[in-house]
């Protein structure tokens, strides 16, 4: 059917052509009934000039069309060239303004992922970002990942989405800002592997991003659309007792023995299974599970308040549990003190929905640092619209330090922003942000 599209394209243009360019059109035009000549000059009726304004409409963009996605069906490879190459200079040559833009809900990209085609600087569509959970650390990892993708620093965006990804494998979101990532490096096939899966996993833009490229028949597209089975329950004829190791730098958790870890399993679709183990020198067992999938929360609370504060350690990822699997080596990071604008040992005012920090620009903050040898600080400041929708990076950047200072716009109404803080050691992170309050806690600091 495809190959019909641009034979079909050049008749609609050549019979628009004839149309407005005829010099005498006829009376008895199949757009009007037949009129008796007159002797005063002929004036066009205001329906005959809104149909030729709509077909001058209708030609421009069957002229776009062939230029922007059939050149080589048209031999206008070397005409569209320049243009393209035009159109380029000018998206890189945009700056961006401080006047905030609210993403709309599902809307695709313009452009399919293609060598040929140069899509909007702000090509990405940012929407959809998981509102904070207290027991989920993901969109802590999807602003971070964000943050890099904003700012370009797209071999870092990959390896952040990644490792979202391998978190959560099912989350379509993920795999479809990892397949603009990698395009955006340059790397036109594994972007449309990802696309391909975010797909599979019930991601409405990917799918139809994913047939526009399939249809310029671009090297890694057309790959499986199909929707990807659910994921199995976990198998309850298969019980598997894991032993779990908790380490930092190699050495058993430093905390001292029978200090409780509040554990939490989660699967898509089952209810989630939350039970406290006491660790000793830094090893447990959890009970029997059955064989499976899991989401698996950490929470190794030293001070016994139920939430994250400075000092205890935190752990999220998802593990397999197998018949031969008997113990998992994991890695929590430490919860970071920030000590400015705020000290996070002390619980904020106000409820969970609230923002009871205000500061001036220029804002100092600085935190209490890991003593963990080539230990760098990533940071970001994302400005949130309520009630929860990801709209901008307005600083980022990665330290050495334990103190930056940084100028920062005026909270806008309705919207408020976040500082998020992660220390990391390579790509592995060894430390998290986390402020509380009454009965809540959110992950970084939330300001106006």
């Amino acid at each position: 059917m495809t190959s019909f599209l641009p034979v079909l394209a050049v008749l609609i243009v050549l019979v628009l052509l004839w149309y407005l360019l005829r010099p005498n059109p006829p009376k008895a035009s199949p757009f009007h009934p037949p009129s008796l000549p007159s002797p005063e000059p002929e004036s066009l009726s205001p329906g005959r000039l809104l149909l030729r304004a709509f077909l001058v409409l209708l030609l421009a963009l069957a002229v776009r069309v062939g230029f922007e996605y059939y050149p080589r069906h048209f031999g206008l490879d070397a005409i569209a060239a320049p243009f393209l190459k035009l159109k380029a200079i000018l998206a890189s040559l945009s700056v961006d303004t401080e006047t905030p833009v609210t993403p709309r809900a599902s809307s695709p990209y313009p452009r399919p992922l293609t060598s040929r085609t140069v899509p909007a600087k702000k090509a990405a569509s940012l929407e959809s970002i998981p509102p904070p959970a207290s027991t989920s650390v993901y969109p802590l990892l999807a602003f971070e990942a964000m943050a890099a993708y904003d700012k370009g620093r797209f071999p870092q965006a990959i390896a952040r989405f990644q490792r979202l990804s391998q978190a959560e494998p099912r989350n379509g979101w993920a795999e479809y800002l990892l397949a603009w990532s990698y395009w955006k490096a340059g790397k036109a096939v594994p972007a449309n592997h990802h696309l391909s899966h975010a797909c599979r996993l019930g991601y409405a833009a990917a799918c139809r991003l994913a047939r526009q490229t399939c249809r310029l028949k671009e090297p890694g597209a057309c790959g499986d659309l199909n929707p990807l089975p659910s994921e199995p329950p976990p198998d309850r004829n298969r019980l598997v007792s894991p032993g779990l190791y908790l380490s930092s730098a190699g050495r058993p958790l430093p905390v001292p023995d029978g200090t409780p870890v509040r554990i939490t399993l989660h699967h898509d679709g089952q209810p989630d299974s939350q039970f406290t183990k006491y660790l000793i020198q830094g090893r447990l067992t959890l009970k029997p599970l059955p064989a499976g999938a899991y989401r698996l929360t950490l929470h190794v609370d030293e001070d016994g308040d139920g939430q994250p504060t400075p000092g205890d350690w935190y752990f999220q990822n998802r593990i397999l549990l197998k018949d031969a699997q008997v113990s998992l080596s994991l890695k929590p990071a430490r919860i970071l003190r920030l000590q400015a604008p705020v000290d996070s040992t002390q619980a904020l005012d106000g409820g969970e929905d609230e923002i009871a920090v205000e500061v001036h620009s220029p804002v100092q903050f600085a935190w209490e640092g890991l003593k963990v040898p080539d230990v760098r600080y990533d940071y970001a400041v994302v400005r949130i619209r309520r009630p929860f929708r990801y709209e901008r990076v307005v600083a980022e950047g990665s330290t050495r330090n334990t103190r930056i200072t940084l100028k920062l716009p005026p909270s806008p109404p309705q919207a408020f922003h976040v500082f998020l803080l992660s220390a990391r050691q390579g790509e592995d992170i060894v430390g998290l942000l986390a402020t509380h309050g009454h009965g809540w806690y959110h992950w970084g600091l939330r300001f106006r």
